[in-house]
């Protein structure tokens, strides 16, 4: 995998993890009647932190699947198992029939 899609894919994961912390806040704040700058100031920081927080976790996924294809790239240079073998394409995935 190129190092931009990784780098966006850490990206993403921090994204997520930002706007579901200022969703959660946001909805917290509200609930518990507290007033709207209050709310507004805590959500903010909540997501600031729950992006680091995000982005360290991104580095894992991105460090995992980095592992994962050069796993599958050696496998498929020894001969063992071709990576066309592991990893099906979509239309195939999608065509096989319900069980």
């Amino acid at each position: 995998m190129e190092p931009s899609r990784l780098n966006q894919e850490r990206k993403v994961v921090a994204g997520v993890f930002a706007l579901a912390a200022f969703t959660v806040a946001i909805a917290a704040g509200l609930y518990a009647g507290n007033a709207p700058a209050t709310v507004l100031l805590r959500a903010v920081f909540a997501m600031v932190i729950c992006q680091c927080i995000g982005a360290l976790a991104g580095f894992v996924v991105d460090r995992t699947i980095a592992e994962r294809d050069a796993e599958l790239q050696r496998a498929a240079g020894a001969g063992a198992v071709s990576v066309d073998e592991v990893v099906q394409p979509a239309e195939e995935a999608n065509s096989a029939p319900a069980v």
